[in-house]
């Protein structure tokens, strides 16, 4: 390698270098670029699950440019004609300092008063994120008992159903005040 470029990195393109392939079991090869738009391009509905930690960005509250730069990306989505599902935690996370906890809220009456402060928050932020981009959401909140009860299920499930026939985005998060 020349001064200052490390070995394996190249000054030139992908393009330049030869196109990345993907080689498959039967032995055909085909363009990765290609193959992704192929696969991408049947999908119709994608569900996106973020955790805590992602919200946060490692921080101890909800981190602003995490939620623009994701809701930017599923916007994108939804654009492309795809439904999009996010199921999102972060509820504790969100309400913790409310709570004036310093860390995570350990007792389970601590973890529920910090969820019903910070389901409000969260939502809050993602409903101001979206609507920059014209999308709208709703929150649907479950909980364990709401999967297998087989009405309760059937009733969430048509719920989801309707929202994606109407272009909203669901987001999901497990109802944790009350479980």
């Amino acid at each position: 390698p020349r001064p200052g470029q490390r070995r394996g990195h190249h000054r030139c393109s992908a393009a330049q270098r030869g196109a990345e392939r993907i080689r498959f079991g039967n032995g055909m090869e085909q363009d990765i670029t290609a193959f992704r738009k192929d696969l991408l391009g049947r999908i119709k509905r994608v569900v996106i699950k973020v955790g805590s930690s992602v919200l946060t960005g490692g921080t101890d509250d909800l981190n602003g440019g995490v939620f623009s730069n994701m809701v930017s990306c599923i916007s994108r989505l939804r654009h492309s004609g795809r439904e999009v599902v996010l199921v999102s935690s972060g509820a504790i996370a969100a309400g913790k300092k409310s709570l004036r906890c310093v860390e995570r809220p350990t007792s389970i009456p601590q973890k529920q008063a910090s969820a019903a402060i910070g389901q409000v928050r969260l939502m809050a932020r993602y409903e101001a994120c979206f609507r920059r981009h014209g999308r709208q959401i709703a929150q649907v909140l479950l909980t364990s008992d709401d999967l297998s009860n087989r009405r309760k299920f059937l009733n969430a499930r048509n719920t989801l159903f309707t929202l994606l026939e109407c272009g909203i985005i669901p987001i999901i998060n497990e109802n944790d005040s009350v479980v």
